[in-house]
């Protein structure tokens, strides 16, 4: 082990206002003050480049709710994500291949600057007004080829339609009873 410097961005030429000093492995990484080693060009002929695109697209998020035509304030509204994994086929350098989508996470944001997670997400409203959702789902992308399946080759997020909700206070009326009669 040896004491090392280097900057906070990591690095050893890119000055920061920041140093970290730490003990590392020696020749694990370098420090300030090491020579970086020269690295020498590599030649090597190339007879063939492969060169391919398998490009595919996956379908959005579907976002609902159910609850009344006009719920109230604090009246729970239930609100859903409808997305499934999904499955394309192409060929990827002269070979079948596959492309598959698999939704990994939700993230729910509210107009009213709230946010929820999870394929369904219920919650309520603290007065009158206009209100939207909208769901976030993450997307891990798969390929295979030759039987091999590659996981996690990419990751994306897509978001879903708007949903909207009109949140009404309906007039309260009191009834007074005279208990006298």
């Amino acid at each position: 082990m040896r004491e090392c410097k280097y900057y906070v961005n990591g690095t050893i030429d890119v000055p920061t206002q920041t140093i970290i000093t730490a003990w590392v492995e020696v020749g694990s990484r370098l420090c300030i003050g090491d020579k970086p080693v020269e690295s020498k060009p590599v030649y090597r002929s190339v007879t063939e480049q492969l060169d391919d695109i398998f490009s595919a697209k996956a379908q959005p998020p579907v976002a609902y709710r159910e609850s009344r035509e006009k719920p109230e304030p604090f009246e729970a509204i239930h609100f859903y994500a409808e997305s499934s994994a999904q499955r394309q086929t192409g060929s990827l350098f002269g070979e079948p291949a596959q492309i598959r989508f698999r939704p990994v996470g939700y993230r729910w944001k509210f107009s009213d600057g709230a946010t929820g997670y999870g394929r369904s997400n219920t919650r309520s409203f603290d007065g009158e007004g206009n209100f939207s959702a909208q769901v976030f789902v993450r997307f891990e992308v798969d390929y295979e080829t030759g039987g091999i399946w590659h996981q996690d080759a990419a990751q994306f997020t897509l978001g879903s339609n708007v949903v909207s909700v009109r949140i009404v206070d309906p007039p309260r009326r009191t009834v007074l009873v005279d208990g006298q009669g």
